[in-house]
């Protein structure tokens, strides 16, 4: 009985002795780390190990991550390194940052400043963060771990790809631009695409499009985008902006490419003209003393704004008139109509006809005949020839009467003879 206790005594004298000479062993090989990390600091917020920190990425371009280490020489260093590293998690490239060689004396405390710059396609979870210090035989001296979450934006669209018809036009020549956009949040996004291509002293010319609806982590491509190079645009480098809208327009992303304008040599000359004209109608039948109506529709296919006149010919049998007046501008892209009225004049039946012309400037951009039916009142024709009826009746018995009498004149002269 005795034995067994003298045995549990020292059997506990032991494990005491071992860790006595645990914590010691714990305390000496701190005291000899040649450099230790005394305190971690993660976008300016104090970190202990084991921490977890979250940080929501961008949506477009990198979101850096800073940490500043409070490093202390417990000894004299040389050729010590300092690394930050995300561990796993991103397959396209290793996300780190490490120091220059460090060196210190004995004492010495100071901050050593690292960043990881998280990509805009990170996923979402969490990852590890590890610091490790290296000694000049590349052997880790210290190594410290964090938590870090990483989160994604509620709204975050992107712009994935710009797609040019070419990097060079000439000046008065089209670019054609294509987009493809990416939906980085966690929510579904209906997006518009605006390209605008500046042309100096605060002048540009833009083309936009709806690339559509997105869901989270879809890629989708607009529509070819024209944008149309005036013919006077200075020769050089020029800034193509593309623009993403989201978020019902609270939200937007952009990019910008380089496109090379060359001279066309066309500036000096004037630009032909461009108009897509439609009439509404070429024919009608109207009765007389009524109205017909021709619509006149332009729009301005050219790259500046331009003024069209119309002109009518051979309406001498009619009455004139425009519904406004017979001059139309129209900016690049617009539409505008002109409504022409014709009325012939009173007594004016049958089919009659006219010529339309319609011009910018000097140019004829179309020329059109046009017809109309004029029907005559049918009563106001009965009346006439009732009236004419009547007259050549009354006529005939006028002159049927003077004969009459002529001859029973003659009767009593022969008569008063015998």
């Amino acid at each position: 009985m005795k034995r067994t206790t003298v045995f549990g005594v020292l059997l506990l004298l032991l494990l005491a002795l071992v860790g006595t000479a645990t914590v010691s062993a714990t305390e000496i090989s701190s005291s000899l780390v040649p450099l230790s990390i005394d305190q971690v600091k993660i976008n300016g917020n104090e970190v202990k190990t084991g921490d977890r920190l979250v940080v929501e990425r961008k949506a477009d371009g990198v979101t850096k991550v800073d940490l500043s280490l409070k490093l202390s020489a417990n000894e004299n260093v040389d050729d010590f390194r300092v690394e930050a590293r995300l561990l796993a998690g991103y397959e396209h490239s290793e996300l780190r940052d490490i120091s220059s060689v460090l060196s210190a004396k004995a004492g010495d405390k100071f901050w050593e400043q690292l960043s990881l710059e998280l990509p805009d396609d990170l996923d979402a979870g969490d990852y590890n963060l590890q610091l490790t210090l290296w000694d000049g035989t590349h052997t880790p001296n210290n190594e410290l771990r964090y938590t870090l979450r990483v989160n994604v934006p509620r709204h975050a669209v992107s712009v994935d790809r710009v797609s040019l018809s070419r990097d060079e036009v000439t000046a008065g020549g089209i670019l054609y631009v294509t987009v493809r956009a990416e939906n980085k949040g966690e929510q579904t996004a209906d997006v518009d695409v605006v390209v605008s291509l500046d042309l100096g002293d605060d002048n540009a010319v833009t083309s936009e499009d709806s690339v559509g609806r997105l869901k989270a982590g879809e890629k989708k491509s607009s529509e070819q985008l024209e944008v149309i190079v005036p013919r006077c645009t200075p020769a050089g480098q020029h800034d193509l902006t593309v623009t993403l809208e989201y978020n019902d327009g609270r939200d937007s992303s952009t990019s910008t490419r380089t496109v090379n304008v060359v001279d066309g040599g066309l500036c000096n000359l004037k630009e032909a003209p461009r108009a897509e004209v439609t009439l509404g109608a070429t024919a009608a039948a109207v009765n007389s003393g009524e109205r017909a109506s021709f619509p006149v529709t332009l729009k301005n296919t050219g790259s500046e704004a331009a003024t069209y006149s119309f002109a009518v010919s051979g309406a001498d049998w009619a009455a004139v008139e425009w519904s406004s007046a017979n001059v139309l501008t129209l900016q690049s892209g617009e539409q505008g109509t002109a409504l022409l009225h014709v009325t012939a004049n009173r007594g004016v039946s049958g089919q009659q006809s006219l010529s339309l012309t319609v011009s910018e400037d000097a140019n004829t951009l179309a020329s059109q005949t046009l017809t109309v039916d004029v029907k005559g009142n049918d009563w106001v024709t009965a009346v006439v020839v009732a009236i004419v009826v009547i007259i050549v009746i009354l006529v005939i018995v006028a002159i049927v009467v003077g004969v009459s009498r002529s001859r029973d004149d003659e009767e009593g002269e022969e008569a008063s003879y015998y």
